[in-house]
């Protein structure tokens, strides 16, 4: 997006300007969509004397109350999932 944007009168619908043109953008049908919402960053404390595991558990959900399918791959060695 680049330049202005402009917002429907009911607040549905977000009209901005492009590279290709217009875009239309559903803003107010978000809940509609599939979707997957966690908390943010994780953080995981331990001091180096502290050998046993550490866990976090955390919320993986739709904000709009659908079944989004999901699936988690970490990618750096050491984490399990």
């Amino acid at each position: 997006m680049g330049g202005n944007s402009l917002l429907s009168s009911k607040g549905d619908l977000l009209y901005a300007i492009s590279d290709s043109g217009v875009m239309v953008l559903p803003v107010g049908h978000s809940n509609g969509v599939n979707r997957v919402q966690s908390q943010g960053d994780m953080v995981f404390r331990s001091s180096f004397c502290d050998h046993s595991t550490v866990t976090q558990q955390i919320t993986i959900l739709d904000p709009g109350g659908n079944q989004t399918d999901f699936y988690l791959s970490p990618s750096i060695s050491g984490i399990m999932v």
